[in-house]
Parts: structure tokens; sequence; C-alpha cells
């Protein structure tokens, strides 16, 4: 494949049609529909809908319902193969028992086949894989969108952060003046997570390692250099969610005041024990 034909797989539909053209070239005319079906019902009801397309677990996927989904595939970046399965995990997750264990296999089965193919592609790397400069994928999902992909999920939170959370929780609508209503803790307690998920996936802390004070140190309440690192790690990740999510300024917002409500707990941690 040439330089120019590099820029032509820019979105998980291209990466479909490629590798749909390949499977009707390399299979004689049944194995190919048996193949590309499975595919199709990998993509378009286990895995699309984790970046919101809409569910559907009962019924076959009617044909206006495929050109959906290939129409929902030209709006997410080709950058987002790589979290394919990991989206696909989320989906299952969703439908629970109702998706049996031999359903799970064969269509995860689909997507590792199509995502293999890929991987072999000269196109791959130059188009999918994380460059040495920390570029990060790009989600661009104009219609419905779901929540954030990058935001740290629940069977990554370990026992330490776990508690830590519910301390910060408490701390917001106990501790602090004006306290916040549970809704609103609910909202910024996502939005941390979001924080965490980022500094984990785009920045490459150890879920082990994660904490509140990885966003705002303790040493940042009295040292002013320290402070000025949470500042532009802050700035860092706005420039991010503004680039990657097309953060609203209403997101950006919510996300910046994240950060003042993680240093006010951290300030009220550290000094409470003085």
């Amino acid at each position: 494949m040439g330089i120019l034909n590099l820029r032509k797989v820019v979105t998980l539909a291209d990466f479909y049609r490629l590798y749909k053209a390949w499977i009707e070239y390399q299979f004689e005319e049944e194995k190919a529909k048996s193949i590309i079906a499975k595919t199709q019902t990998g993509l378009f009801r286990y895995t699309l809908p984790y970046y919101g397309f809409p569910l559907k677990l009962n019924g076959n996927l009617s044909f206006s319902e495929m050109n959906e989904g290939l129409k929902f595939m030209e709006e997410i970046s080709i950058n987002q193969a790589v979290y394919l399965s990991e989206a696909q995990e989320q989906v299952f997750d969703k439908f629970g028992d109702r998706v049996s264990s031999a359903s799970r296999r064969v269509y995860r089965s689909a997507l590792k086949q199509m995502l293999d193919w890929g991987r072999s592609q000269d196109w791959w790397k130059q188009s999918v894989e994380t460059s040495s400069d920390s570029r990060t994928p790009t989600m661009l999902i104009f219609k419905k969108r779901v929540e954030h992909w990058h935001k740290l999920k629940p069977q990554e939170i370990s026992s330490d952060l776990s508690q830590q959370l519910g301390s910060f929780s408490t701390y917001l609508v106990t501790q602090r003046q004006p306290y916040l209503n549970d809704s609103s803790c609910i909202r910024y307690r996502r939005e941390v997570l979001g924080v965490l998920g980022w500094m984990h996936r785009v920045k490459g802390v150890a879920l082990t390692d994660l904490s509140l004070t990885n966003i705002v140190p303790v040493a940042s309440i009295h040292n002013w250099d320290a402070a000025k690192e949470v500042v532009a790690l802050a700035e860092e990740y706005l420039e991010w969610m503004r680039t990657n999510l097309g953060g609203k300024e209403s997101t950006l917002r919510f996300a910046l005041q994240a950060f003042f409500y993680v240093a006010e707990y951290i300030h009220y941690d550290y000094t409470k024990n003085i």
C-alpha cells in the first residue's frame, strides 16, 4: 500500500470496508458471507454501542441498521481500533446474561480476526498505533455519545483508591462549605475518574499507583513550584479533552472544577492531622 493510500484509512468504516473486500477476495462466496455476517454482528451489535450506537439485542439487524452502523463508524477515528476489544467487552457486560458464553466466543473471535488482519497491514502502524510523541486516540462522535471512553472503570479502581474516593465524596457532601448535593458529588466524582483514567491511559500511570495525589500532590499545598505543576497538568488535561473529545466549554468547566475540589480535599485531609 502506497503512501497515498495510507490517508484513506482514517475511520473505522475505512478499516471495515478494506477487511470486507479482502474477505470477499480471499474466500468463496458462502464462506465470505458467513465471516462478514459474524464481523458485522460483532461490530454493530456488540461493539459500537460502547461509542453510543443504539443497543439492540433481540432480532436481526436490518439492512438500514447495518447502513446506520457503517455511517456511525465513519465518525470514529481509526485510532480507536486498538480499543475495540475492550469496547466489545464493555458492551457484553451491559447485556449481561442475555448474551450466552457461546455467542460471546463467536463474536469475540470474529472481531479478533478482523483486528489481527488489520495489524498485518502496512497502514496499521502509521494510522492506528500511538506515536512516539504520545499522540492519543481521537474520538470523533457527533451524534450520541455515552460515557467518555477514557474514564477509569469500576474494575480498574484499586481498594486504596476506592477508599480515598469514598473519603473525597464524604468531604464534598458533609465537610466543605457550602457542601455539594448528592447529584453534584456524583458528577464531580465522575470527572475525577476521567482525570485518573487519562493519567492511566495517556500518561502511563499504573493502576496500582493511581491516587488523588497524582492529580494534586500534597507538596502543592505549601510549595509554589509544585502548585504550578498542578496548573500545568490541569491545562494539559483540558487541552487533551478539547482536542480528543470535542469538549464544550461547559464540559471543560466541570473538569476544571474537579481539580479545585480535589485540591480542597487534599488540603483538608493534610491539615486535619496537623
